[in-house]
């Protein structure tokens, strides 16, 4: 077995820092206040609630189960408890250690935009290019196709990007859609995509809260690269049973929640599908015609307690497109099926009033496969079956302990088995021949301790030290151990506050890409022993503040160094070749760098809100076996990225929302000349520069009027209309390449080397597209 070691004197120093550091301002143990936040409406536990105590000039957030602590020598102490979209509160308390608090907050009419937070918490540590999303506030950028969508509100901020027009895709500051860690209650998603990329897989009713890291990566999490997205589920109502139907055009959606057991018990049950109507989007003849059929279910049992919270929750998606193709030869069927199950069971306690357990078990399977039939007028058949997965099950456990009110600390285990089938092949011609290309089924084991310590020096300064041991064991045996440092600084200068982050990630996986049309036919392997896991060192400066009371600036820069990358050879599809030796198809041990200034400028009084965000940025790859060994751009290499959204409130329950995109168009390989091969009758293109050439510029304005109303029976309605893409711009979703002359097989010799003009094609999805739903409860 061959080990990749980490140096033992880094790893035992690295330790020694992080436990002796602290202690520089070790202060005595103090008493601490704590407990629990929750919606007074349906006591449901809120995330990220920002809580400050002016006596102590410092503060702390609830944690994702709702839970704060704060230590004091107070026996009576002052807090002001604030959350987008509910009402500030400002209360005393008395402290004590042996009973937690309940705070109930009360939801406001009118709310807030995103808010982008760097919240004090429990293992939280304030943290550079974190932004917390709300689900209430994705009813204030206008839907696609008539939905809210919770990916595509996130490529409205800094440094994170769509792919094609439409797609769900995210491109975090350089990086690719792989390395994005996606959890749903804990629990990996692989694929994020529905109805070709145009929506997400995640129901926008059944979900509560939205985090999403781009830098100083909390220790935590790992085995990604670019950023980690954290979806937290909603635990149910535990009031009264709640009701919820939208119809649309294109899909529509059910939630269903409730108490069980009052106080204690409740579940949620939301379920999402296409109709009819999606049809009309297809193109359709008498020759051929395409199909497509999408769902995805939710469910979730939630208990709690004073003391404890304990959940079981389930995800279930599916996609399925199919094509007809009947020609006068040849009669071909095609049919695409890919989705995502997962499972989770999470355990949380209050331990005391110092420290707080949290346990995860998780489970997930991503599948995706092709199936083909090929009928000829002879009536011979032929059928290709290909499949490929992910599964994992995973392991998580950790304790957050505060040591004293300038001291946290978060210790944990994380562990997991992965499982990679990249593709398997089955052909038949019916008439008994079929021969099978089977793809060995990767193993990966992974382990990684992790510790975090978060000292507050004093009310401007304050530090956070942590790291992960990462060990990646393949199928073949080779073992590779990383140390992951995680650093992070902030420093309250005056009105601004200055902050600073490095991390380091390792992945175990690669993506061999090869999408078309937003059709899921990735193909995903581990690391071997000729491919590494991916590594990058991630560095992050940034500075914020308000001004006045409506505005706020941020301003961040960063830097990654990747190693370890990999991208297909020069004339190498993966779809058609034999993935079992991926490795001799692909340039491997690949570098990369990406670097960029993310602005944002959030603006909100009275009836009018918004924010503005730009990105100035670039990503770069070398490999000694691509593009002669120069430097190139990734395909997603965007120089110029900037959002605007805005939502003014009408009156008469009426609202108005706004968003325009502009950036650079997407990088492209494309033909330097084409020329004639006479062998086989047809032209050849001809390759040099790696993504040398550029898309054209995407800009599109979206706009909506909603109208939404409580009855006094407490019933919602809610109706919205709009149009995505108001002045008709055709923005690419995919280019390709021609010849732009019609040619026949020359007659002479001296005719083959004719060189053929090259042409460009682009192709759009969508043009001008109205869009209409309704919501209502009961």
């Amino acid at each position: 077995m061959q080990i990749i070691p980490v140096n033992f004197y880094k790893l035992l120093s690295f330790l020694l820092i992080l436990f002796i550091l602290p202690f520089l301002g070790f202060d005595k143990i103090h008493a601490q206040i704590h407990g629990y936040v929750k919606d007074k409406a349906d006591n449901e536990s809120l995330i990220g609630v920002n809580i400050y105590a002016p006596q102590l000039q410092t503060g702390t957030s609830t944690n994702s189960f709702g839970y704060f602590q704060l230590g004091t020598e107070l026996q009576e102490i002052q807090l002001q408890i604030s959350y987008v979209g509910y009402q500030t509160i400002d209360t005393i308390l008395q402290v004590n250690p042996s009973k937690p608090v309940m705070i109930n907050l009360k939801s406001t009419v009118d709310l807030p935009e995103v808010e982008v937070t760097s919240p004090k918490g429990i293992g939280e540590g304030l943290q550079l290019g974190k932004t917390i999303i709300p689900m209430p506030q994705l009813n204030k950028i206008p839907p696609l196709l008539g939905e809210a969508d919770p990916l595509k509100a996130l490529a409205l901020t800094p440094g994170i990007s769509n792919g094609a027009e439409g797609t769900s895709d995210l491109y975090v500051r350089g990086g690719t859609p792989d390395q994005n860690l996606i959890l749903y209650d804990g629990a990996k998603v692989y694929n994020s995509n529905h109805l070709f990329g145009f929506l997400s897989p995640f129901n926008p009713d059944i979900i509560k809260d939205i985090k999403v890291y781009k830098g100083a990566f909390p220790a935590r999490f790992g085995g990604r690269l670019s950023s980690v997205i954290d979806i937290t589920g909603k635990e149910g109502n535990k009031n009264q049973a709640t009701r919820k139907l939208t119809l649309g055009l294109v899909n529509s959606r059910l939630l269903l929640e409730g108490p069980i057991a009052k106080n204690k018990w409740s579940y949620t049950f939301g379920a999402r599908s296409a109709h009819l109507a999606s049809l009309l989007l297809l193109a359709r003849s008498e020759e051929d015609y395409q199909t497509y059929f999408f769902y995805d279910l939710n469910g979730k049992i939630n208990y709690k307690s004073d003391k404890s919270n304990l959940s079981l929750s389930a995800y279930s998606s599916r996609d399925n497109w199919g094509l007809v193709d009947r020609g006068n030869e040849q009669d071909s069927k095609l049919n695409a099926i890919w989705g995502n199950r997962t499972a989770s069971l999470r355990y949380a306690r209050n331990l005391g009033s110092r420290s707080f357990f949290q346990g995860l078990l998780t489970y997930n399977r991503y599948s995706y496969g092709l199936e083909q039939e090929l009928k000829n007028s002879a009536e011979s058949n032929a059928d290709l079956l290909s499949q490929a997965f992910i599964q994992e099950w995973d392991a998580k456990a950790q304790i957050d302990y505060r040591i004293n009110p300038n001291w946290d600390l978060n210790v944990g285990l994380e562990g997991g088995l992965l499982r990679v089938n990249p593709r398997s092949v089955e052909t038949s011609d019916r008439v008994g021949g079929t021969l099978q290309t089977p793809a060995a089924t990767q193993r990966i084991n992974r382990l990684a301790p992790f510790i975090e310590s978060n000292y507050r020096f004093n009310k401007n300064l304050q530090f956070t030290l942590g790291g992960r041991y990462a060990n990646f064991q393949t199928v073949s045996g080779t073992n590779y151990a990383y140390l992951e440092p995680r650093l992070s600084l902030d420093y309250k200068l005056g009105p601004y506050h200055i902050k600073a982050a490095y991390a380091q990630m390792h992945q175990p996986l690669h993506l061999l890409t090869g999408n078309f049309i937003g059709i899921s036919n990735n193909i995903w392997v581990g690391a071997t022993n000729q491919a590494a896991p991916q590594g990058v060192d991630h560095y992050s400066l940034g500075a914020e503040r308000k001004i006045g009371k409506h505005t706020f600036i941020s301003g961040e820069l960063f830097y990654k160094n990747y190693r370890r990358l990999i991208d297909p050879l020069p004339g190498v599809d993966f779809l058609q070749s034999n993935v079992s030796e991926w490795e001799s198809l692909a340039g491997l041990n690949g570098i990369g760098r990406s670097a960029g200034l993310e602005l944002f400028l959030r603006y909100r009084k009275d009836r009018l809100a918004g924010w503005i965000g730009y990105t100035l940025s670039y990503s770069k790859v070398r490999f000694n076996q691509i593009n002669s060994g120069e430097w190139y751009f990734r395909q997603y290499d965007r120089r110029h990225d900037l959002s605007l959204t805005a939502s003014y409130d009408l009156g008469n329950d009426w609202e108005f929302l706004s968003t325009f995109v502009l950036s650079s168009g997407y990088r492209l390989t494309l033909p330097s000349i084409v020329y004639y091969d006479p062998n086989y009758n047809r032209p050849v293109a001809v390759y040099r520069d790696r993504n040398r050439e550029k898309a054209p510029i995407y800009h599109r304005l979206d706009i909506a009027f909603r109208r939404s109303v409580i009855r006094p029976s407490g019933k919602e309605r809610t109706f919205n209309i709009g149009l995505y893409n108001v002045y008709g711009r055709k923005n690419p979703f995919y280019v390709i390449a021609e010849p732009d002359l019609k040619y026949d097989r020359p007659s002479n010799e001296e005719n083959r080397n004719l060189l053929l003009g090259n042409q460009v094609k682009l192709r759009s999805f969508f043009n001008i597209l109205p869009f209409v739903n309704y919501t209502f409860t009961f």
